[in-house]
């Protein structure tokens, strides 16, 4: 709930800050709520900002559920998987792709993947240079016949394997402790590069994909992005009240 809470204030606030989402979507209070639906049940509303907040909260929300069933049988959690990015998939081919139940079954397949036992990953730097091959396919297929779900999760299941393979050289480095750094604050860190993306694309206009200019809007994003949650991990030890505030606003 407190996720949605902050979905919510962060649309409501984006009314008075600018007056287009990056969708190029003239923004209204008015437009938010007149279109709830296509907002908080399909997803991908041109209306909202933020959107992927909506799905992780839904999934927090489900936490619960997934958890006794997890207990109750580890097969639950893959059977559940299989059947929430069948949907996305199927509604997807008859034109009624939801954002929402997108985002919802990779959720899922993430649990499905953490009631997995990996013992057999004692090497995991064994697996980079197939993963790196396999990214390269699907890059390629994605750049010929496009983004599907299928494919989209395709392709992030593929990165974690990358990362994965990278986690054997870099988990004890400075790189290794700022990566999981991140990832604790990886809400925080959404937010923040949505709002740095904006400001950057209002300067400077959007780049061609695949450009060069797109490669280093992704490097100065990143680098903020890491800079802005290293400032709130060094204050919220040296400032109780900013740490009191971390803890109200972010699950």
């Amino acid at each position: 709930t407190k996720l949605l809470g902050v979905f919510l204030l962060l649309n409501v606030g984006a009314q008075f800050v600018r007056s287009e989402n990056y969708h190029g979507k003239s923004l209204g209070l008015r437009a938010f709520f007149v279109h709830w639906q296509d907002t908080f049940v399909f997803g991908g509303s041109r209306a909202a900002a933020f959107e992927v907040l909506l799905p992780i909260a839904y999934l927090l929300l489900l936490g619960p559920l997934l958890l006794l069933l997890l207990r109750w049988h580890r097969g639950t959690a893959t059977a559940l998987a299989i059947v929430t990015l069948s949907a996305a998939v199927l509604l997807e081919r008859q034109a009624a792709t939801s954002a929402n139940l997108s985002f919802l079954a990779a959720g899922v397949i993430g649990f499905a993947l953490a009631a997995v036992k990996w013992n057999h990953l004692n090497h995991p730097h064994r697996y980079l240079w197939p993963g790196l091959a396999a990214y390269a396919a699907y890059t390629y297929w994605a750049i010929q016949h496009g983004q599907t779900v299928f494919v989209q999760t395709c392709g992030a299941l593929i990165s974690l394997v990358i990362i994965l393979g990278f986690a054997h050289w870099i988990t004890r480095s400075k790189v290794g402790r700022l990566l999981a750094l991140i990832g604790i604050y990886s809400l925080l860190g959404y937010i923040v590069q949505i709002a740095i993306l904006q400001i950057v694309s209002h300067l400077f206009g959007r780049p061609p994909p695949f450009s060069l200019a797109l490669l280093g809007y992704g490097i100065v994003t990143f680098g903020l992005t890491a800079l802005s949650v290293l400032l709130t991990e060094i204050l919220r030890h040296r400032l109780k009240w900013v740490d009191a505030t971390y803890r109200t606003v972010f699950p």
